[in-house]
């Protein structure tokens, strides 16, 4: 009964219960401590590593962590479908609570009643009410705070409370996704409000999520922030106000070991019990190589992946902004080879832009399959014709130079990136590596445009995928919009930025899909990214560890966790 054992302690008395959070991490510790399921004042505790530590501003606590401490109105399930969190029932057209209203303009738009469950509250035992949700809703519109979901506010015109458990969303714009609400999570006004009034550009720095993360007010999951050590540790206990199931462990805690060798280590050792994924745990090869050699001591789920691996492209670059250069360099990469060779190929490679769920490629997608000869032949066409001691030169002397950067302390990242290299290399491309702190990297340097050439990094796919957010022009990230956009790589298109939009506002299944498909066809053309593989979740869970739900798509496994237990 090892894993008993690792994940609980019994505390003799109160200063002891506190030496013992530490004293858990130790197996010798652990192994004098048989807890038997008769002994209620044993403390269940369960200690799980991620390799980054999540955003301590209110807007920056997301995915992973978010499903522990703040639900918001609406998530999907493990198959794809919505489902509500905070509402009772998930407004759609069949039960009234979404209808279709006609603008004056000819076009329409849906407005959708939200009905807050009755006993929803934070973690101060004050009920969550429309005020909340609006107070979010603000925010969330408002460019000056800099809110990662700002195109979604952006879609409702109008937020109309009925009373403290009622309210309805006016949208200007319809659309099949109109039911994903994942964005819309509550923010406490009577804690908030006078602080976001006050001065909404500093919102995010004076707000009580910044000041005093502790405070059970902020929070209305499952469990509370009792204590944080920025960029280390989150420790979370149980929510004396949560409305839903009571869940089975008195205390959370997430520890962020960044490099995945010590996240493994401490994993063997006690320290940590689990590793979650799709939180910077274990990567597939590294997964596969832990299986080998510690697979009887824990299970390994292999969840169907979502997140796409793959080189965000400066469009500005002006060697990457010819389109026959980001041709060449994809022919190049034999990414199948790479996957078997460092992943046993459970990273199938990535040729399309939206989540297909093992089925094959549609048509209209291109499949860039590796081809040196064409690589060569298309750079040649773009003018990089010379070569001198291996390495490609325009008709003007310069040099077909890059940089790839990536984040620092990821260990099969480095070895894609020397894959990367290799391939390139071999059809004359001079390539740099570059490495950063992951919070420098994807918190400065990706989100603020700052990569000169490539980035390698991945991007979540939902089942209702809003291409708007990451290939319109207006989503470029830039100082009017408080680096607010997801566009990255400043991709340009006329085409695509109408069809994105199109699509937003489709209702129809069919057109839906064939837009989906169309938008699919141009992207792989034009290559604003440049996909390489689709990656598992993988969660290492300790043997007895129940009611545990390996999601591989866009929802955290947190979502679930009062369905946790240990038996």
């Amino acid at each position: 009964m090892r894993n008993k054992k690792s994940i609980f302690c019994r505390p003799a008395s109160a200063l002891l219960a506190l030496l013992l959070i530490t004293a858990c991490g130790d197996r010798n510790q652990t192994a004098k401590t048989s807890v038997e399921k008769s002994e209620v004042t044993a403390e269940k505790h369960l200690r799980i590593g991620i390799g980054q530590f999540p955003g301590t501003r209110p807007l920056g606590y997301a995915g992973y962590i978010s499903g522990f401490i703040l639900r918001g109105m609406t998530t999907f399930d493990d198959k794809g479908k919505v489902f509500c969190t905070l509402c009772t029932t998930l407004p759609s057209f069949e039960n009234g609570l979404a209808v279709l209203n006609q603008k004056a303009n000819g076009e329409t738009g849906i407005s959708q009643t939200f009905h807050i469950h009755p006993e929803a509250r934070w973690g101060d035992g004050s009920h969550i009410t429309s005020e909340d949700f609006k107070l979010r809703w603000e925010v969330g519109r408002d460019k000056s705070t800099g809110h990662r979901a700002h195109g979604y506010y952006m879609h409702f015109s109008r937020f109309e409370i009925v009373d403290d458990k009622t309210f309805v969303l006016h949208s200007g714009e319809d659309g099949y996704h109109y039911q994903d609400h994942r964005p819309l999570k509550p923010l406490n006004a009577r804690l908030e409000r006078a602080i976001f009034e006050r001065d909404p550009k500093a919102y995010l720095d004076n707000s009580y999520y910044s000041a005093e993360p502790a405070n059970p007010a902020l929070w209305n999951g499952p469990y509370l922030v009792a204590k944080m050590t920025l960029g280390d540790e989150l420790v979370m206990e149980r929510n004396p106000y949560w409305y839903g199931k009571r869940p089975y462990f008195d205390k959370i805690t997430i520890r962020a070991i960044e490099n995945s060798a010590a996240l493994e280590a401490n994993l063997v050792s006690g320290t940590i019990d689990m590793i979650a994924g799709g939180a910077g745990g274990l990567q597939t090869d590294q997964a596969i190589s832990f299986e080998k050699r510690h697979g009887e001591k824990f299970n390994i789920f292999y969840a169907h992946g979502v997140l796409l691996e793959r080189l965000l492209v400066n469009m500005d670059n002006p060697i990457l902004s010819d389109k026959r250069v980001r041709k060449a360099l994809l022919y190049a990469l034999d990414r199948q080879q790479i996957s078997e060779q460092l992943f046993d190929g459970k990273q199938p490679v990535g040729h399309e832009r939206y989540i297909r769920y093992n089925k094959p490629v549609p048509e209209g997608v291109h499949k860039y399959d590796y081809d040196k000869s064409r690589a060569i032949a298309l750079l040649e066409e773009a003018g990089w014709a010379e070569i001198r001691n291996g390495i490609r030169y325009n008709n003007k002397g310069e040099p077909l130079k890059l940089e790839l950067g990536g984040a620092s302390g990821d260990k099969t990242r480095d070895l894609i990136r020397q894959a990367i290299q290799s391939y390139w290399r071999d059809v004359g491309v001079d390539l740099r590596l570059t490495t950063q702190t992951q919070r420098v990297f994807f918190g400065q340097t990706v989100r603020k445009r700052k990569f000169p050439g490539l980035a390698l990094g991945a991007v979540g796919y939902s089942p209702h995928h809003l291409y708007k957010h990451r290939y319109h022009s207006a989503s470029i990230p830039s100082d009017e919009n408080g680096f607010s956009g997801m566009n990255h790589g400043g991709f340009h298109n006329a085409q695509v930025d109408e069809l994105v939009i199109a699509h937003l506002l489709e209702l129809d299944a069919e057109k839906y899909h064939q837009m989906t498909r169309t938008i699919q066809s141009i992207l792989t053309d034009e290559l604003p990214d440049i996909p390489l593989f689709w990656r598992p979740k993988i969660h290492v869970l300790p043997l007895g560890l129940k009611g545990f739900r390996a999601s591989g798509h866009i929802t955290p496994c947190s979502v679930w966790v009062e369905d946790w237990r240990f038996e």
